[in-house]
């Protein structure tokens, strides 16, 4: 499993302030994943990061064996059916299981991950990066995810004042 930190001090000293003034942010955890869960789906549906741009389109090779012509969406559906989220009274998770989703997001050149048993390199080819997750690589966020997390930190803290 990747694990990726957010590295945003904004989000952090509003984090900080809330667990200040609440016993319990579980409610807010879990407001947080369910709006970042439904933007992070929202990619798919757009084929763009969270700044808007559009991902680089599939590659001939790869659109010769896919029916759809969609990025980052195959037959299975399976990296998009499987983003979930995990929230907790001090913590938010988003991800998916998908053993590829990394490399999806962040890309990857070709034979990055070694070799199969016949030679062949893993991946076959180089994979652009195309972003859907709420994170970039160096842990910061991008300002629209950055954004849903503040408004509803800020929301909490209405509620608590």
């Amino acid at each position: 499993m990747l694990i990726i930190k957010v590295n945003d001090a904004a989000v952090h000293n509003a984090l900080d302030n809330l667990h200040a003034r609440t016993r319990d942010m579980t409610p807010a955890m879990k407001d947080i994943g369910e709006r970042l869960l439904d933007g992070t789906k929202r990619r798919f549906v757009r084929g763009a990061d969270w700044n808007g741009t559009a991902w680089a389109p599939n590659a001939p090779a790869t659109l010769a064996r896919k029916k759809s012509g969609w990025v980052l969406v195959g037959e299975t559906k399976a990296l998009f059916a499987t983003i979930n989220y995990r929230s907790s009274a001090n913590a938010v998770s988003l991800g998916s299981p998908m053993e590829y989703a990394a490399a999806q997001h962040f890309g990857a050149l070709r034979g990055a991950f070694g070799r199969t048993v016949k030679g062949a390199p893993i991946p076959w080819g180089n994979i652009p990066p195309r972003p859907f997750l709420p994170v970039n690589r160096d842990g910061s966020m991008p300002a629209p995810a950055r954004e849903i997390v503040l408004a509803v930190i800020r929301k909490y803290l209405l509620r608590e004042s």
